[in-house]
């Protein structure tokens, strides 16, 4: 981020009450080196850069575990353990991971107090681990001969990697099995790092009990453990009021290359039927609608294309109708500068892989989740991967039957996972592990 940007709040973490001077002045140092590395975009100069990289984050894990007070922006300011105890919600416990060349270490933290686990997988080890489990989740989802279903992203093939379930089974023996000693409570807010930001949760089965994460835990994301910390601070946005949603659907993207989202439109009607309210779709769904209508709104619904841009993470953008005014590209950055959520309302982003991103300079990544966090969002639900119309419908449906039943949007979030485990064509993780709510576990409508 710029450095003119400073509203959002940041990472987690630091415990022990002294820094050497010489870390952080090195970490400043880096940060420079790397902005002129980055903007060379040379292999050479990228070489370096991904080296410098890898020294940036060790030093940053000795930042976080040595100084409260490091702050390069305000959004990399660092909660003690006492304001996190203090903003977790009562029978809540707080897991902020942080992978290293050599392991991965993870903070448990409850009202309780606080452990430090070490785990045994690699950074490296972690990526490649990852990696292959979203592939074998994408093949049982898609078996092969079987690419005609709708998804709102680009073709799934198979990829011919061993079962998701043994993959599902070995990454929880190694970071969830070691830290069950110290999870005291039904609800995780679990604040990932490096690959562990594009692994599915929910998906996870214990090899003894056969049983998913989500079928044990209500789970939430956060991007870093002081965004707690500011949400239960927050002054400047309020939340109180009737609530008023906006139901986005199957927009007239002017985008040849993007086809019609019949599913979306139908899932936006439903959604708003359960609402009270008319959903938006086509020419009425433009950008324009979304952002006259933004500072005054409890929930925002899009079930929308989104494109994800991994070279120019900025550039990603969600697909809307243009008008005279906008082009229809909300781009990231337009939310990160110009988009206004004053209400801390609930953020749906039923859209293509809408919550990946490229990481920057700390514990988070630069994807849609962060800028509407950033803009002013209490929670955002969004997905990990390309989603199937059908499915993704029944999951949102049931959703919002549970938000209007009063349910908190976590709770919500997981008795629609679990209705989806127990659906006879929709119980792969394919269909469900991909959503995931980032931000404040407890949102609920208002």
């Amino acid at each position: 981020m710029s450095g003119s940007r400073t509203k959002a709040p940041g990472f987690a973490g630091g415990y022990l009450p002294q820094a050497d001077p010489a870390l952080l002045a090195r970490l400043d140092e880096l940060k420079a080196r790397l902005q002129k590395l980055e903007s060379a975009q040379d292999r050479e100069s990228e070489a370096e850069a991904e080296a410098l990289r890898g020294e940036r984050d060790d030093l940053l894990l000795r930042a976080k575990l040595l100084q409260p007070e490091y702050s390069e922006l305000p959004e990399n300011r660092i909660a003690t353990v006492a304001q996190i105890r203090a903003a977790l919600p009562e029978q809540t416990t707080l897991v902020s991971f942080f992978t290293l060349p050599e392991k991965t270490i993870a903070w448990v933290v409850d009202r309780e107090g606080l452990s430090l686990v070490e785990l045994a997988p690699s950074r490296g080890e972690l990526s490649d681990e990852v990696q292959g489990y979203r592939s074998a989740i994408a093949a049982e989802g898609y078996p092969a001969g079987d690419s005609g279903r709708s998804s709102r992203g680009v073709e799934v093939v198979d990829s011919g990697l061993p079962g998701a379930k043994s993959m599902s089974q070995d990454l929880y023996r190694s970071l969830i099995a070691p830290l069950v000693p110290h999870l005291r409570s039904a609800r995780l807010v679990l604040v990932p790092h490096g690959a562990l930001q594009q692994l599915p949760w929910a998906a996870l089965q214990d090899p003894e009990t056969g049983r998913f994460l989500a079928q044990d835990f209500t789970l939430s994301l956060l991007p870093a453990a002081g965004a707690l910390v500011a949400g239960s601070k927050s002054t400047e946005l309020q939340s109180d009021g009737p609530m008023r949603a906006l139901v986005f659907g199957d927009p007239a993207a002017a985008i040849p290359s993007l086809p019609p989202l019949p599913a979306a439109r139908r899932e936006a009607e439903s959604v708003a039927r359960i609402l009270g309210t008319t959903a938006k779709v086509g020419k009425e769904a433009s950008e324009s609608a979304l952002r006259g209508a933004a500072a005054s709104l409890s929930l925002l619904h899009l079930a929308a294309h989104g494109e994800q841009d991994s070279k120019e993470p900025r550039s990603s953008f969600l697909a809307l109708a243009p008008d005279a005014e906008q082009d229809g590209r909300l781009k990231m950055d337009e939310i990160f500068d110009e988009l206004r959520l004053r209400r801390r309302p609930l953020v749906v982003l039923s859209a293509c892989q809408s919550g990946l991103g490229k990481r920057s300079g700390g514990d988070e990544i630069e994807g849609m989740i962060r800028a509407f966090l950033y803009a002013g969002a209490g929670a955002v639900v969004a997905t990990l991967w390309s989603i199937d119309d059908e499915a993704s419908a029944l999951l949102i449906e049931s959703l919002y039957q549970n938000l209007v039943a009063g349910r908190p949007a976590a709770e919500a979030l997981r008795g629609a996972q679990l209705a989806m485990i127990a659906h006879p064509k929709y119980g792969a993780p394919f269909y469900w592990a991909g959503f995931a709510l980032t931000g404040d576990p407890s949102k609920a409508l208002r």
